[in-house]
């Protein structure tokens, strides 16, 4: 479903449907390919639908594989990121970042799906993210080389599993997903300096195992 499409028929704070109505007085405008983060928020925030969309064809994706790396959930997962979509759209007069809009969209949707399981069991960080899994069950792989990969692959996979769930948390957001320090310091909601320090632990520990 198109951003434009489902954020017309979304659930407000109040539980009341946003009807088309609502959607009154929103641009469409030319967004340049490639457009920045910087430049999308600012489009956003003059309501231009085009821009929204760009950014959420940029992250819907990684976002629910974010989440549902917490909940396990497919269905729950991409309810929490049209949920955050709907709120940033919501608010998006007001939307300030304090690092970069994917480090606040990657918190939002951490903070969601926390609270989402909160009562619930935590599940494996790894078991649904196609960044770590993807080489797992590939039965085409016939030659020499790819199978050392794979199996590489599937012993780093193990090793990232055996890690403390934080330190665990810091290494998926810096390498499945390329957020920088600050940024995984705002998902996380921790210093920069704690980040590092995870980061270091977790490489250091991966070195031990390796």
């Amino acid at each position: 479903m198109g951003s434009l499409a489902w954020l017309a028929t979304a659930q407000d704070d109040d539980g009341a449907e946003i009807s088309r109505a609502r959607l009154r007085g929103l641009s469409r405008g030319h967004v340049v390919e490639g457009a920045s983060d910087t430049s999308l928020l600012q489009a956003i925030g003059e309501g231009n639908v085009d821009a929204f969309e760009r950014l959420h064809a940029r992250y819907a994706n990684s976002l629910y594989q974010f989440a549902l790396r917490y909940t396990g959930d497919p269905a729950q997962s991409a309810d929490i990121v049209q949920d955050t979509f709907v709120r940033f759209w919501q608010q998006r007069a007001t939307v300030r970042p304090h690092t970069s809009l994917r480090a606040y969209l990657f918190q939002s949707v951490r903070n969601a799906a926390l609270n989402a399981i909160r009562d619930g069991r935590r599940r494996d960080w790894l078991s649904h993210d196609p960044a770590f899994v993807a080489g797992e069950q590939d039965s085409t792989v016939t030659t020499d080389a790819a199978l050392e990969a794979e199996e590489e692959r599937a012993r780093v996979i193990a090793a990232v599993r055996t890690l403390p769930p934080r330190t665990r948390e810091a290494i998926v957001l810096r390498w499945a997903h390329g957020l920088s320090y600050a940024e995984i310091a705002v998902a996380m909601g921790v210093s920069v300096e704690t980040v590092k320090s995870q980061l270091a632990r977790g490489l250091a520990l991966l070195r031990e195992k390796l």
